[in-house]
């Protein structure tokens, strides 16, 4: 389990992890607003809702993302099968921290 370089709180780093995050949200945020295709909306929501910059993404910092900024994510999106790596790690079992921030460099720190 590699740790990781920076010198904020101890972190783990997951090759790609970064990456893999961009690549889904930015995918997501890119496809028309689902309340727009199976919504019942009024004609001033629809207007409202056609004119935002993205749609709605589980952690809707796109704006972060796109410009390579660390972005903090839920326990939940770091866990399970997808990134398997995490298991062991003291932050991430202990299950008092909710929240980690992920680095452009694959870094993943507690918050």
């Amino acid at each position: 389990m590699p740790l990781a370089e920076h010198t904020g709180p101890v972190g783990l780093r997951i090759p790609g992890l970064y990456r893999r995050i961009k690549t889904y949200e930015l995918a997501v945020s890119l496809r028309p607003d689902p309340r727009l295709v199976i919504g019942d909306v009024s004609a001033e929501e629809r207007a409202a809702l056609a004119s935002q910059a993205y749609a709605p993404t589980a952690l809707n910092q796109v704006e972060s993302l796109r410009h390579n900024l660390p972005v903090t994510v839920p326990r939940w999106y770091i866990g399970g099968r997808s990134y398997p790596e995490v298991n062991g790690w003291h932050p991430y079992d202990n299950r008092r921290v909710d929240l980690f921030i992920v680095f452009p460099n694959d870094d993943i720190s507690p918050r």
